[in-house]
């Protein structure tokens, strides 16, 4: 018998598989209360949120510090040929008092392990450099392993890049703020495995590949999928928000950014009427091209690339426009998905409509944004996708919009 499945098999009785070490020291699997890993297309690194049991040890004997390494192998059953795996740096952790003060409730929040990201601060320079170039840079520098998504363009954004006073996780997402692609925006992020990838959103968007998403409870609840199944995402339930409403009303109706370029006083407005992947935007329709944010971004200088002060709005744009609307699926937990995948997702109609039928709003393609895995006592072990995209399709019961 295997070390995995004599650990999994210990009187504890917990229905997933997990094994859990904070410095090398493992932790019993039947004091972790809860355990979230998420993965997020817009965080530059996964994220962990931990919640256990402590009867001292790590409370009294070996206190929690900083940037302490938390490693995570977590699964549905021993066997999981794809079980989730990942290292974690320590940033917040708190202690609550249970049981008479007899007993600990530790809550550990961490990020990829990676030190070099998070400390110290930094203040340097990176001349004649595009974004891509500093990004990459800074990745190798901090151990991750940097690359090019299929499909993706350098970027045309040369200029000097300040890291003033910040550490480089920080300094990377200033430069995904002001990086240019014209009527694009960069992405960057990293895996479990620390890989950390660069690409943009029409990338993306342009990608052929897809995976089937189908509603059937059948197949979700099964603990082993044939391998035929094994390519499809078997959900058993979904939620969905749109907070576009909020954020259309800051960014996505219509902007205006001025500057000067010392000569000129100089405006650009950033509109978008495309709809990649659906047929209507979330924009209310009246709207649309009407002024409900105006920036003053200052001086245009020969220091920066051209488009600087535009690559300010348009990537705030962009990404608020897509990444508003949110459909969060809870999948077969061994099915293999990664951010950033293209999902063809088919939603059934609710039953007083049609059951035989699909709901033709929300049917269609997205693109994985986000994954959380979870585990907890009575839980098990879970998967759920977070999918996106900026409209929806036109539904037969509606027969007349505004066209954009």
């Amino acid at each position: 018998m295997s070390e995995k499945q004599i650990d999994y098999n210990v009187s504890y009785q917990q229905n997933f598989y997990c094994h859990i070490k904070i410095n090398d020291t493992p932790l019993i699997p039947g004091n972790i209360i809860s355990l979230v890993v998420r993965e997020w297309a817009l965080e530059l690194v996964p994220r962990i949120h931990l919640v256990f049991q402590d009867d001292g040890l790590f409370s009294e004997i070996t206190t929690l510090q900083d940037l302490d390494v938390i490693n995570v192998e977590i699964g549905r059953t021993p066997e999981d040929k794809d079980c989730f795996t990942g290292s974690f740096n320590v940033l917040d952790w708190k202690c609550n008092l249970v049981a008479d003060n007899r007993l600990h409730i530790i809550e550990v929040t961490g990020l990829l392990d990676s030190p070099k990201l998070y400390a110290p601060v930094k203040t340097r320079s990176f001349r004649n450099k595009t974004s891509v170039n500093v990004i990459k840079t800074i990745a190798n520098e901090c151990g991750l392993k940097p690359k090019e998504r299929s499909g993706f363009n350098p970027n045309v954004d040369t200029m000097t890049w300040l890291q003033i006073q910040q550490n480089n996780h920080d300094f990377i997402k200033h430069i995904l703020q002001r990086s240019f692609r014209n009527n694009d925006v960069v992405l960057a992020y990293g895996d479990s495995k620390k890989n950390f990838n660069i690409t943009s959103l029409n990338t993306e968007l342009s990608k052929k590949e897809e995976i089937s998403a189908k509603f059937n409870p059948q197949k979700f609840s099964q603990n082993v999928l044939s391998d035929e199944d094994q390519n499809v995402l078997w959900y058993a339930s979904y939620d969905y928000v749109n907070t576009n409403g909020y954020l259309n009303k800051i960014t996505n109706y219509g902007l205006k950014t001025n500057y000067y370029d010392l000569n000129n006083n100089q405006e650009i407005i950033v509109k978008d009427n495309s709809h990649e992947y659906s047929e209507l935007s979330f924009k209310h329709k009246d709207f649309v091209g009407e002024i409900v944010d105006q920036n003053f971004n200052g001086i245009q200088t020969e220091n920066v690339h051209k488009n600087f002060n535009k690559a300010i709005t348009q990537n705030k744009y962009y990404i608020s426009n897509f990444f508003g609307y949110s459909l969060v699926l809870n999948v077969h937990a061994s099915v293999k998905v990664s951010l950033m995948d293209t999902v063809m997702l088919s939603v059934p109609s609710l039953p007083y409509i049609d059951p035989n039928s699909l709901n033709e709003l929300l049917t269609g393609r997205y693109l994985v944004g986000g994954i959380i895995y979870i585990i907890g006592k009575n839980q098990g072990f879970q998967k759920h996708i977070s999918l996106h995209r900026n409209g929806f399709n036109k539904s037969m019961y509606q027969k007349s919009y505004t066209s954009l």
